[in-house]
């Protein structure tokens, strides 16, 4: 059976993600809607070390957040598509800039920046010294290493490492809690505590701890935001 990364499909105006499996992904944009009209492209042909964990959108292109692979070595690789065509990749090694950043949970973008959701620095490992709280903030207009700053939320609380998504609105980004740390059997430490950054300056911190509300709220996975709300939700 083949190794399942990631997978993306889009089927007219509605974008699913499937999982992927091996590096490929699958556009079934175009009508009718039957397997003639299905496309596959094999990013593996163009960056043999890529895995990825999620993706997003800005514009004409689709960025693939990198997760890690430590059979096969892979992680840190961010890749960018071009959707108008449909073939070409771009890519930018995150680990040329700091070898911690090998695992993201998905991302998002605003205004000319691209964002990406901290977890790991060696993916689903399960071990307090391998989680991370590192965001990356690269240029859309400008994909290159040069663009690329590194935001340590670690480093205004210790805790605040090991996110499972995040989000904006407009003015923030927010990184949904996961754990940022286990037991010494390796079971999840799940944490409560909501970061957000400011997006203005890329570097001013603020933490809500929903369990001093509510013990019961923490290791949420997904988060988005509506209507001047954000939202938080369990496994």
């Amino acid at each position: 059976m083949a190794f399942v990364q990631m997978a993306i499909v889009r089927l007219g105006l509605l974008v699913v993600q499937a999982g992927v499996v091996e590096g490929l992904l699958v556009d079934a944009v175009r009508a009718p809607f039957s397997s003639s009209d299905v496309d596959v492209l094999n990013i593996r042909q163009h960056i043999p070390d890529c895995q990825f964990r999620g993706a997003f959108t800005s514009g004409n292109y689709a960025y693939l957040t990198p997760s890690f692979s430590g059979n096969a070595g892979w992680g840190g690789v961010l890749v960018r598509l071009d959707l108008s065509e449909f073939s070409t990749v771009e890519s930018l090694d995150l680990r040329t800039i700091d070898n911690d950043l090998q695992y993201f949970e998905g991302g998002f973008a605003h205004g000319d920046y691209g964002y990406l959701v901290p977890t790991s620095t060696t993916g689903w490992t399960i071990s307090y010294d391998v989680r991370m709280g590192k965001v990356v903030r690269f240029s859309l207009s400008d994909f290159s290493l040069s663009t690329v700053h590194v935001l340590d939320l670690a480093q205004t609380d210790a805790t605040l490492k090991g996110f499972s998504s995040g989000f904006t609105d407009g003015a923030w980004g927010y990184m949904v809690p996961w754990y940022p740390a286990t037991t010494a059997g390796q079971i999840p430490i799940d944490s409560g505590k909501v970061a957000r950054f400011s997006l203005a300056d890329f570097s001013t911190v603020q933490v809500l701890d929903l369990e001093a509300i509510d013990p019961s709220l923490e290791g949420f996975y997904k988060g988005f935001f509506a209507g001047g709300w954000g939202y938080c939700s369990n496994p």
